[in-house]
């Protein structure tokens, strides 16, 4: 049988082990603040990856779209030059 001494040591590191379990029980709560502030920021980030994708497509878009505009500002251009043309042809004769 142990000695009441010895139960007295196993009290007192029980008693520090119960301590310490204590101070970091009372993290948890922070923790989770922590854990669901970041979930909101990955949502956030998920959402954020969409719209530059999103912004990526609008932008190659933007482009085709301006590359078309001078194409079809070189076909008037060369449309007026021709009318121009045909009216001092037409003043000419």
């Amino acid at each position: 049988m142990q000695s009441i001494d010895s139960l007295r040591v196993l009290n007192s590191k029980l008693l520090a082990e119960i301590a310490e379990l204590r101070k970091e029980n009372a993290k948890i709560p922070e923790l989770r603040k922590k854990l669901l502030k970041f979930a909101v920021v990955e949502a956030e980030n998920v959402k954020l990856r969409q719209i530059i994708e999103e912004n990526a497509k609008h932008d190659a878009e933007n482009a085709e779209l301006k590359t078309e505009i001078k194409r079809c500002r070189n076909v008037m251009n060369i449309y007026n030059t021709l009318d121009t043309f045909e009216q001092l042809v037409y003043i000419a004769f």
